[in-house]
């Protein structure tokens, strides 16, 4: 009967990135050249019978290339199972705003939600490319007009009723709302990770032996 052990979800993620290193090493030494000898023979004295033999020998072997590799699938599979189990039935109570898409000031979420841990993790994805995307709309930062008046107006009594003026934090609103809207759920996310207990099989903390 094999052995279990107790570690929180942090460390189960950790080991995750270790474990799929290992197998993608591996996976990239099934290339049939790596296990094909190449060897040349070639006669170098016809009177006394002498061939020179030079080439080269694969030290790998081929089984024990493929029990490594499925050693390590086989621990990743396990891993990846119970992280997955943990990302449904984890519970995290989180700002509403996470959740919710930019507002204006008028219509602000206060409180808090409670989600999965899988759906905040599909939110974190959205979240960031809010982030990394939005940026400050130049078209945000004029107003747009087309009027008539008489030639003897002058441009500032054309345009003085025309301005709407807003301040730079006004004009980043967007990308600040999904910027704290992602360290909230950043936050929650690595709490939870750490306090969240798996029990899974001692192996996936070993190497192949």
């Amino acid at each position: 009967m094999s052995q279990t052990i107790t570690i929180s979800l942090t460390e189960a993620l950790m080991r995750r990135k270790e474990l799929k290193k290992q197998y993608d090493l591996r996976s990239s030494l099934q290339r049939p050249s790596y296990f094909a000898p190449q060897v040349e023979r070639r006669l170098v004295d016809a009177d006394n019978q002498i061939d020179e033999i030079s080439g080269r020998l694969p030290r790998l072997n081929k089984k024990q290339v493929d029990q490594e590799t499925d050693w390590y699938s086989q621990q990743l599979r396990i891993v990846d199972q119970h992280i997955q189990q943990a990302n449904h039935i984890s519970s995290v109570t989180i700002e509403a705003m996470v959740m919710r898409n930019f507002i204006t000031d008028e219509d602000v979420v206060e409180g808090t939600v409670t989600e999965t841990l899988a759906s905040l993790l599909t939110r974190r994805s959205f979240l960031f490319e809010k982030v990394q995307s939005e940026g400050v709309a130049p078209r945000d930062l004029f107003v747009t007009f087309n009027d008539r008046c008489k030639t003897t107006d002058g441009l500032d009594k054309l345009t003085e009723d025309k301005k709407s003026p807003i301040t730079a934090s006004k004009a980043c609103e967007v990308s600040a709302y999904y910027a704290r809207a992602l360290r909230f759920c950043d936050t929650a996310i690595h709490q939870t990770n750490t306090a969240t207990i798996l029990e899974m099989p001692e192996s996936v903390m070993q190497d192949f032996e």
